[in-house]
């Protein structure tokens, strides 16, 4: 397979020949105004909630002031005709101010290149965006979809026509000066890199799914278009403690965090060893120097971890630090933007259309109590209260009590 590769003027793409690293480039999108609504709008890709979930994280954490409303509009199996007849009931209410366009997996019907499936979808796509623009004020950026796994040789078959799909859509960005991001192309070079670690970076769930470090790839793409296009630098704390006395062997050192930090899963953390896109989410690195043996490293009654004299010298990361109390308070956020989006999802989920009594909030596959509409709508009210407690967090400095080890 050759992924389609080009470079328009509002296009983003990875220039670089080290396929392993998601860098980006200057960004051509202005980041969103304050107050704006941000809007994702797509197929089961989006409505997995993981990389939408990483990009409304991010914003929320580095631009709080800001108060951005993001809106998940992923529905599994659409396409771009299924998209144009929820648009009435779905986007326009919201009244957007950016809308990200991510279609394309399921208009292709998972087949080789087929010439009236790809002018059907261009023609539904070219129509998804002509309505949005004149029934809003919206601006619209317009994603090409990832690939499939290249190791179902069934459904690798399909790439080719995905990758005549991304062509067009780069087409028309360019016909109608509409920014895109390639994903595709830039997917599935580093889908092939991932093959390559070793271990192996499985960033698929399924053949047509990204797991949770494919996520994580996507949204470190996306936010080098929508953000500064540069990586942000990351935090050091540097200490030196060769001449420091360690009465019965310990010692302390204060340490101030931003608390800008995003949480990730174990799965998805084998992209940020492998793939290089921590810094995108802010690295905080804790280097301690003049250290002779191991050291064991507690904050708040929490056990960090047991570290080595060259690698504190080297500098250890402390958003990896699952124990941490700024690891939990980020994974409190992401548990929070997740279940806004399941009560959202299952507020206007088209099953439920009409139904007021009696609706399911919990993730797939499993089972939990049912709730009416109204205490959907409550909890949805608690949630959002919650996550603008997270506007207001400030850095905090922490004591961290060192134990050395024989």
């Amino acid at each position: 397979m050759k992924p389609v590769c080009a470079a328009l003027i509002f296009l983003l793409v990875t220039g670089s020949s080290n396929l392993l690293k998601a860098e980006t480039n200057p960004s051509p999108f202005p980041i969103p105004a304050r107050n704006n609504t941000i809007v994702f709008l797509g197929d089961s890709i989006t409505w997995q909630n993981l990389y939408t979930a990483y990009v409304e994280n991010y914003f929320l954490r580095h631009y709080p002031e800001k108060n951005l409303r993001f809106v998940n509009l992923g529905v599994r199996g659409d396409t771009a005709a299924g998209a144009i007849r929820r648009l009435d009931r779905d986007l326009l209410p919201l009244k957007p101010d950016l809308v990200l366009i991510m279609l394309g997996m399921n208009d292709g019907g998972y087949r080789g290149k087929n010439h009236f499936l790809l002018q059907y979808y261009l023609v539904f796509l070219e129509k998804l965006v002509e309505i949005i623009l004149e029934k809003t004020n919206a601006r619209i950026i317009l994603i090409t979809s990832t690939c499939v796994a290249p190791a179902d040789y069934k459904l690798s078959r399909y790439n080719p026509m995905l990758a005549a799909m991304a062509a067009q859509v780069i087409k028309l960005g360019q016909n109608r000066t509409i920014p895109v991001i390639d994903l595709f192309t830039h997917f599935s070079k580093t889908i092939q890199a991932a093959k390559l670690r070793k271990p192996v970076v499985n960033l698929m769930l399924d053949p047509v799914h990204p797991g949770p470090a494919g996520h994580l790839v996507i949204a470190r793409f996306l936010l080098g278009f929508l953000d500064t296009g540069r990586d942000r630098p990351a935090i050091k704390s540097s200490f030196d403690l060769k001449n420091t006395k360690w009465p019965a062997g310990k010692t302390s050192i204060q340490l101030t965090h931003n608390h800008k930090n995003i949480y990730f899963s174990d799965r998805a953390r084998q992209a940020l060893q492998a793939l290089e896109v921590q810094n995108r989410f802010n690295q905080h690195l804790v280097i301690i120097k003049g250290l002779s043996k191991r050291v064991r490293i507690r904050v708040d009654g929490y056990e960090l971890g047991v570290f080595t004299p060259e690698q504190l010298a080297k500098g250890v990361d402390l958003n990896r630090l699952g124990q941490a109390p700024w690891v939990k308070q980020a994974k409190r956020l992401h548990d929070l933007l997740q279940q806004k989006w399941r009560l959202n999802y299952y507020l206007w989920d088209p099953r439920e259309l009409g139904r007021d009594a009696l609706i399911q909030v919990s993730p797939p596959g499993i089972r939990r109590p049912v709730i009416t509409k109204d205490q959907a709508y409550r909890q949805l009210e608690n949630v959002i209260e919650q996550l603008s407690d997270f506007q207001k967090i400030k850095p905090k400095t922490y004591t961290l009590e060192l134990l050395l080890l024989k």
